[in-house]
Protein backbone atom coordinates (compact mmCIF):
# COMPACT_ATOMS: atom_id res chain seq x y z
CA UNK A 1 0.00 0.00 0.00
CA UNK A 2 1.37 3.57 -1.25
CA UNK A 3 1.25 5.72 1.67
CA UNK A 4 1.32 9.71 1.25
CA UNK A 5 3.85 10.44 3.20
CA UNK A 6 3.06 19.46 29.42
CA UNK A 7 2.72 20.88 31.98
CA UNK A 8 0.61 23.84 30.52
CA UNK A 9 -1.57 26.23 32.11
CA UNK A 10 -3.31 29.08 29.84
CA UNK A 11 -5.48 31.72 31.08
CA UNK A 12 -8.52 31.89 29.39
CA UNK A 13 -12.03 33.71 30.21
CA UNK A 14 -14.90 33.09 28.51
CA UNK A 15 -17.83 33.94 27.07
CA UNK A 16 -20.44 31.55 25.21
CA UNK A 17 -21.10 33.21 22.10
CA UNK A 18 -22.10 31.84 18.69
CA UNK A 19 -21.01 33.23 15.13
CA UNK A 20 -21.71 32.25 12.18
CA UNK A 21 -19.62 34.91 10.09
CA UNK A 22 -18.21 34.50 6.86
CA UNK A 23 -14.29 34.44 6.09
CA UNK A 24 -13.84 36.44 3.26
CA UNK A 25 -9.86 36.90 1.96
CA UNK A 26 -8.12 36.38 -0.95
CA UNK A 27 -6.22 33.31 -2.29
CA UNK A 28 -2.46 32.85 -1.85
CA UNK A 29 -2.76 29.18 -1.93
CA UNK A 30 -0.28 28.02 -4.77
CA UNK A 31 -1.52 27.85 -8.12
CA UNK A 32 2.02 26.17 -9.15
CA UNK A 33 1.54 22.58 -10.96
CA UNK A 34 3.29 20.32 -9.16
CA UNK A 35 3.52 16.00 -9.35
CA UNK A 36 1.57 14.39 -6.25
CA UNK A 37 0.77 10.66 -5.45
CA UNK A 38 -2.44 9.44 -5.97
CA UNK A 39 -5.24 10.35 -3.44
CA UNK A 40 -7.61 7.93 -1.59
CA UNK A 41 -9.56 7.51 1.28
CA UNK A 42 -12.42 9.03 3.01
CA UNK A 43 -13.12 12.18 3.00
CA UNK A 44 -11.20 13.01 6.38
CA UNK A 45 -8.01 10.79 4.62
CA UNK A 46 -8.05 12.46 1.68
CA UNK A 47 -8.16 16.34 3.51
CA UNK A 48 -4.82 14.95 5.13
CA UNK A 49 -2.77 13.74 2.50
CA UNK A 50 -3.67 16.98 0.49
CA UNK A 51 -2.58 18.89 2.73
CA UNK A 52 0.21 16.95 3.56
CA UNK A 53 1.60 16.37 -0.09
CA UNK A 54 1.24 19.63 -0.67
CA UNK A 55 2.30 21.15 2.21
CA UNK A 56 -0.98 23.29 2.48
CA UNK A 57 -1.83 24.51 5.80
CA UNK A 58 -5.45 23.53 5.93
CA UNK A 59 -8.60 23.33 8.49
CA UNK A 60 -10.98 20.96 8.00
CA UNK A 61 -15.16 21.13 9.21
CA UNK A 62 -16.14 17.77 8.27
CA UNK A 63 -19.40 15.87 9.40
CA UNK A 64 -20.37 11.78 9.02
CA UNK A 65 -20.82 10.18 6.97
CA UNK A 66 -17.82 10.97 4.73
CA UNK A 67 -17.62 10.76 0.80
CA UNK A 68 -14.96 8.43 -1.05
CA UNK A 69 -12.51 10.22 -2.89
CA UNK A 70 -10.23 9.58 -5.36
CA UNK A 71 -7.45 11.64 -7.20
CA UNK A 72 -5.19 9.59 -9.32
CA UNK A 73 -1.43 10.72 -9.04
CA UNK A 74 -0.65 13.47 -11.72
CA UNK A 75 0.52 16.99 -12.31
CA UNK A 76 -1.81 19.58 -10.05
CA UNK A 77 -1.67 22.60 -8.38
CA UNK A 78 -2.86 22.39 -4.72
CA UNK A 79 -5.71 24.87 -5.33
CA UNK A 80 -6.41 22.23 -8.37
CA UNK A 81 -6.59 19.63 -5.85
CA UNK A 82 -8.69 21.36 -3.47
CA UNK A 83 -11.39 22.38 -6.24
CA UNK A 84 -11.45 18.73 -6.82
CA UNK A 85 -11.63 17.53 -3.73
CA UNK A 86 -14.64 20.02 -3.56
CA UNK A 87 -16.39 18.40 -6.64
CA UNK A 88 -16.12 14.82 -5.14
CA UNK A 89 -17.86 15.84 -1.81
CA UNK A 90 -21.93 17.63 -2.27
CA UNK A 91 -22.26 19.70 0.37
CA UNK A 92 -18.56 21.26 0.96
CA UNK A 93 -17.05 24.52 0.33
CA UNK A 94 -13.35 25.82 0.54
CA UNK A 95 -12.05 29.05 1.16
CA UNK A 96 -8.73 30.56 2.49
CA UNK A 97 -6.92 32.70 4.47
CA UNK A 98 -4.09 33.69 3.38
CA UNK A 99 -2.30 30.53 2.89
CA UNK A 100 -4.53 28.69 5.07
CA UNK A 101 -7.09 26.52 3.25
CA UNK A 102 -10.64 25.96 5.09
CA UNK A 103 -12.67 23.17 4.00
CA UNK A 104 -15.93 22.87 5.48
CA UNK A 105 -18.92 21.39 5.50
CA UNK A 106 -21.89 24.30 4.71
CA UNK A 107 -24.51 23.40 7.91
CA UNK A 108 -21.64 22.50 10.07
CA UNK A 109 -19.81 25.89 9.00
CA UNK A 110 -22.73 27.85 9.89
CA UNK A 111 -24.45 25.25 13.14
CA UNK A 112 -24.74 27.40 16.44
CA UNK A 113 -23.48 23.75 18.38
CA UNK A 114 -20.18 24.11 15.84
CA UNK A 115 -17.51 24.24 18.66
CA UNK A 116 -15.31 26.47 16.74
CA UNK A 117 -18.61 28.62 16.22
CA UNK A 118 -17.78 29.53 19.86
CA UNK A 119 -16.13 32.28 21.12
CA UNK A 120 -13.58 33.42 23.60
CA UNK A 121 -13.70 36.69 25.67
CA UNK A 122 -10.20 36.10 25.25
CA UNK A 123 -7.12 33.80 24.40
CA UNK A 124 -3.62 33.58 24.75
CA UNK A 125 -2.02 31.80 21.82
CA UNK A 126 0.38 28.78 23.61
CA UNK A 127 4.19 28.69 23.01
CA UNK A 128 4.00 25.71 20.28
CA UNK A 129 1.28 23.60 18.03
CA UNK A 130 1.39 20.82 20.31
CA UNK A 131 0.53 22.88 23.56
CA UNK A 132 -2.27 24.43 21.09
CA UNK A 133 -3.37 20.75 20.20
CA UNK A 134 -3.91 19.85 24.16
CA UNK A 135 -5.50 22.64 25.18
CA UNK A 136 -7.46 23.77 22.62
CA UNK A 137 -10.11 20.88 22.47
CA UNK A 138 -10.53 21.45 26.01
CA UNK A 139 -11.09 24.79 26.37
CA UNK A 140 -13.68 24.39 23.32
CA UNK A 141 -15.53 22.13 25.84
CA UNK A 142 -15.22 24.67 28.47
CA UNK A 143 -17.34 27.01 26.29
CA UNK A 144 -19.93 24.31 25.17
CA UNK A 145 -20.36 23.68 28.91
CA UNK A 146 -20.82 27.66 29.44
CA UNK A 147 -18.14 27.36 32.69
CA UNK A 148 -15.88 30.47 32.71
CA UNK A 149 -12.26 28.90 33.34
CA UNK A 150 -9.61 31.21 34.67
CA UNK A 151 -7.19 28.42 33.89
CA UNK A 152 -7.01 24.93 32.22
CA UNK A 153 -4.30 22.82 33.31
CA UNK A 154 -3.03 20.07 31.04
CA UNK A 155 -0.32 17.45 31.61
CA UNK A 156 1.39 14.68 29.11
CA UNK A 157 4.01 14.11 27.06
CA UNK A 158 2.47 16.83 24.28
CA UNK A 159 3.36 15.82 20.65
CA UNK A 160 7.40 15.61 19.93
CA UNK A 161 6.64 17.03 16.31
CA UNK A 162 4.55 19.64 16.78
CA UNK A 163 6.27 21.01 19.07
CA UNK A 164 8.91 22.18 17.19
CA UNK A 165 6.42 24.53 15.39
CA UNK A 166 6.11 27.44 17.44
CA UNK A 167 4.12 30.18 18.03
CA UNK A 168 4.02 33.30 19.07
CA UNK A 169 2.46 34.15 22.82
CA UNK A 170 -0.04 36.75 21.75
CA UNK A 171 -2.94 37.66 23.61
CA UNK A 172 -6.88 37.92 21.28
CA UNK A 173 -9.87 38.83 21.99
CA UNK A 174 -13.07 38.25 20.65
CA UNK A 175 -12.22 35.23 18.69
CA UNK A 176 -13.59 31.74 18.00
CA UNK A 177 -11.70 28.52 17.44
CA UNK A 178 -11.60 28.95 13.76
CA UNK A 179 -9.87 32.04 14.21
CA UNK A 180 -7.40 30.90 16.62
CA UNK A 181 -6.46 28.02 14.60
CA UNK A 182 -6.01 30.00 11.38
CA UNK A 183 -3.82 32.32 13.14
CA UNK A 184 -1.70 29.07 14.29
CA UNK A 185 -1.33 28.18 11.21
CA UNK A 186 -0.15 31.82 9.15
CA UNK A 187 1.93 31.66 12.18
CA UNK A 188 3.98 28.42 11.51
CA UNK A 189 2.43 26.52 7.90
CA UNK A 190 3.31 23.43 9.06
CA UNK A 191 0.18 21.52 10.32
CA UNK A 192 -2.94 20.48 9.76
CA UNK A 193 -6.06 19.77 11.79
CA UNK A 194 -9.38 17.90 10.84
CA UNK A 195 -12.54 17.78 13.12
CA UNK A 196 -14.69 15.22 11.65
CA UNK A 197 -18.32 15.61 14.09
CA UNK A 198 -20.79 12.75 14.34
CA UNK A 199 -23.19 14.80 11.83
CA UNK A 200 -23.59 17.75 10.12
CA UNK A 201 -26.64 18.94 12.07
CA UNK A 202 -26.10 18.92 15.38
CA UNK A 203 -28.95 19.51 17.82
CA UNK A 204 -27.53 19.26 21.06
CA UNK A 205 -24.02 19.81 23.16
CA UNK A 206 -23.46 15.78 23.33
CA UNK A 207 -22.86 15.73 20.13
CA UNK A 208 -20.74 18.64 20.08
CA UNK A 209 -18.37 16.90 21.80
CA UNK A 210 -18.57 13.73 20.20
CA UNK A 211 -16.20 15.28 17.52
CA UNK A 212 -12.84 13.98 17.13
CA UNK A 213 -9.60 16.24 16.18
CA UNK A 214 -6.93 14.73 14.00
CA UNK A 215 -3.38 17.18 14.04
CA UNK A 216 -0.68 16.25 11.54
CA UNK A 217 2.32 17.95 11.08
CA UNK A 218 4.40 18.03 8.17
CA UNK A 219 7.51 17.02 9.75
CA UNK A 220 6.58 13.53 10.42
CA UNK A 221 5.46 10.99 8.47
CA UNK A 222 1.45 11.04 7.75
CA UNK A 223 -0.31 9.15 10.32
CA UNK A 224 -3.25 6.60 10.25
CA UNK A 225 -6.72 8.38 11.06
CA UNK A 226 -8.91 6.21 13.14
CA UNK A 227 -12.53 7.37 12.91
CA UNK A 228 -14.75 6.23 15.23
CA UNK A 229 -17.81 4.30 13.50
CA UNK A 230 -21.25 6.92 13.81
CA UNK A 231 -23.67 5.05 15.40
CA UNK A 232 -27.20 4.83 14.22
CA UNK A 233 -29.72 6.99 15.66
Amino acid sequence: MTRFRALLCIGLVTTFVCTSARIVATSDISKKSLKHGEIRGNLAEALTQLAYSTKTPTIGELAQPLASIHIPEGVHSPEDLVRELARQAPGYKWESRGKVVLFYQEDLERNRLNILNLKFERFTMPNNVSQLKYALPNMETALLDRTSEKGILLTGFGDTELEKDKLKGEVMEGVDGREILVRAASQNPTFSVILVYPKGTLRTTTESKEVEWFWQSFRSELKPMYLKVPEQR
